[in-house]
């Protein structure tokens, strides 16, 4: 980058899924003209991020992002339209362990939440745990409801009542104890192994369906090659990608957008251009706003700000010279325990070669504050192994989980989202209607030509198919464009398309 102002027809900030769809659908489009895209990394990708771990072959630990839900129709259909190839992500399986308050059952011998020991009243001790989940709602559907709409929440839930309150005014713990009560809303958390207390109740319930339900796929290889593979087809379409370079800051006359970037090595740069994508998570947003006016004035990115609530988490990787849980007669799955870990999830390893597993996924601020004590240990950054007191205490709570004596593992990796500022996820809270919000976000400025897309404010928040669902919005409101012919009709938007006014 010189120097000089550079001028290009539309500029997209931020490299991973959202701002990778967007470069390539625009570059790929007659009349987009030049196309840039600045991601603030040496790499790109954003949240997905797959790491391999010596010595497993054939598998890599996906730090970020790591399955496709069975009816995200757009992200299943991009995947096949790109050629990528997929493998399914098995995460369920009977003779995997629920370790509750002391108590460790396989998931196929259990008949009742009355199993572990939760003081429930007797109709609910006698439910199943999905019985409980059922039951939520006067019984009602709903976790049905949100897999029959492709998306975690919507303007479908607008008539939901918790008591006189509607769903959105109401936390998730105050959904689960008021048909629970407080023990039963204390076993559904445990058993489903994320915390999200404090998330809208029809956020909590699409997050639900949208990891507890079907058959999953992933990317062989890793999740990453989505945005790279995008990427390098805009690339070949003529988009410009450069990476290390940093938005400090904006300003709009209203017909033309000023940028003002920083790269690695602190020297500023001018880039006009007569349009602008922002594809960012909210504490880019947050800076941002500090140093544009144009951002510090708009009502709705303030709001979504506020409504949007990051979610830490910690997602550790062992690998071991053999598949020591074969010896549990555990093939694959998931096991759930109330302890640090909370969850461990198990991959179909070489029989006769190294193997390696997700030994904890701690969603969820209370899920990750008790390896927030260790501190920001090594290994955060994805590629160091972590420190061995960290290995120690996860395998010792692995062997708790099992009751069985875990070996150390031969390598392993973690990340911990949230200690540089970056959350894992970012989950609607309670407040306004986050169905008009996460439209009127996507256009923050009135009349000037500036459009947010990506998952954290979408109705999908924390899956590719809503970083795919918000940026195609965008592309169809604000450029637009048409449905690309590889898109199935079941490859729902979750909204209703508004043209852009400043078109």
């Amino acid at each position: 980058m010189s120097q000089a102002v550079r001028r290009v027809d539309t500029a997209i900030i931020g490299g991973g899924v959202a701002g990778a769809y967007c470069a390539w659908r625009l570059a790929g489009s007659d009349g987009a003209g030049s196309i840039a895209v600045f991601e603030r990394q040496d790499r790109v990708a954003g949240r997905l991020w797959s790491v391999p771990v010596n010595p497993v072959q054939g598998q890599v630990a996906e730090l970020g992002g790591m399955r496709i839900a069975p009816n995200h129709g757009i992200a299943r259909d991009l995947i096949g339209h790109l050629g990528l190839p997929t493998m399914p992500f098995v995460a369920s399986g009977d003779n995997a362990f629920v370790y509750l308050r002391g108590v460790r059952k396989r998931r196929a011998d259990i008949r009742a939440a009355g199993d572990f020991p939760y003081d429930l009243p007797d109709h609910l001790a006698r439910m199943t745990p999905e019985e409980m989940i059922a039951a939520i709602g006067d019984g009602r559907g709903l976790v049905a409801e949100c897999l029959l709409h492709d998306t975690t929440c919507g303007a479908w839930t607008s008539e939901w009542r918790v008591g006189g309150s509607s769903y959105c005014t109401s936390t998730t713990a105050q959904l689960l104890e008021h048909f629970l009560g407080a023990e039963g809303a204390a076993f559904i958390l445990d058993w489903i192994g994320y915390s999200m207390e404090d998330v809208a109740a029809p956020t909590w319930i699409g997050e639900v369906a949208g990891v507890t339900h079907g058959e999953y796929l992933t990317i062989r290889g890793g999740m990453q090659a989505l945005p790279e593979t995008l990427l390098d087809g805009a690339r070949t379409r003529g988009a410009d990608v450069v990476t290390g370079t940093t938005l400090a800051g904006l300003e709009t006359d209203g017909a033309d957008v000023r940028l003002h970037l920083e790269d690695s090595e602190g020297r500023t740069h001018e880039v006009l251009a007569s349009s602008v994508v922002l594809a960012l998570t909210p504490p880019a947003f947050t800076r941002l706003r500090a140093t544009s006016p144009a951002l510090a004035g708009s009502d709705v990115l303030g709001r979504a700000l506020a409504q949007a609530l990051p979610y830490d988490s910690v997602k550790a990787y062992f690998a071991f010279d053999r598949p020591w849980w074969r010896d549990l007669d555990i093939e694959t799955g998931r096991s759930v325990t109330d302890g640090p870990i909370r969850q461990c999830i198990y991959f179909p390893p070489d029989p006769d070669g190294p193997a390696m597993m997700l030994a904890s996924y701690a969603f969820g601020d209370g899920a990750a504050s008790h390896w927030k004590t260790l501190g920001p240990s090594e290994g955060c950054d994805g590629f160091t192994p972590p420190a061995r007191a960290f290995v120690e205490e996860m395998t010792a709570h692995l062997s708790a989980l099992h009751g069985y004596d875990v070996p150390l593992p031969v390598d392993a990796r973690v990340r911990w989202w949230g200690h540089d500022g970056e959350a894992a996820n970012w989950l609607w809270g309670v407040g306004g209607s986050v169905w008009d919000l996460s439209r009127d976000v996507r256009h923050p400025v009135a009349a000037a030509p500036i459009h947010i897309c990506g998952d954290c404010f979408s109705l999908n928040q924390g899956w590719v198919q809503g970083a795919l669902q918000s940026s195609e919005l965008v592309l169809r409101e604000a450029y637009g464009m048409n449905a690309a012919p590889w898109m199935s009709e079941s490859a729902t938007l979750g909204d209703d398309v508004h043209p852009w006014e400043g078109m």
